[in-house]
């Protein structure tokens, strides 16, 4: 698992996409910690606020500073296919964020980096597709 602030904002798109659940999530943060010192606090509110921390903060200054590379909106879609793969998105969900599972899996289709790089930041979540 790379150091925390490599993969933070990877995460938090993953969670906002429907890619990982709360609890994937929480246990990446877990494992971060475990591994690493100088942790920001901002790790212990998402853990300790879950969703309502990262609504709360996703516009905060620390992210602002900290990501200036966003993903695509393709990259998004990926993540949102990961997620409907693995049956957290559903189509309902999909259909009311104006997508489709086929929209999203020709995303993941041509953003194969996205599946590569969800593989190596949640090494712990098996993949079955």
């Amino acid at each position: 698992m790379k150091p925390f602030d490599d993969n933070l904002y990877f995460c938090l798109r993953s969670k906002s996409t429907g890619a990982i659940t709360q609890d994937e999530f929480n246990n990446w943060c877990y494992e971060c910690i475990k591994m690493q010192e100088d942790i920001p606090t901002i790790v212990f509110d998402l853990l300790d606020f879950g969703d309502h921390a990262f609504r709360e903060t996703r516009n905060d200054v620390f992210f602002n500073e900290n990501f200036k590379k966003e993903l695509s909106p393709g990259e998004r879609n990926s993540l949102r296919a990961i997620g409907y793969l693995r049956g957290i998105n559903t189509e309902e969900e999909l259909r009311d964020l104006r997508t489709s599972s086929k929209t999203v899996l020709s995303a993941l289709e041509k953003n194969p980096h996205i599946l590569e790089r969800f593989k190596e930041v949640f090494p712990f979540i098996k993949l079955e597709f």
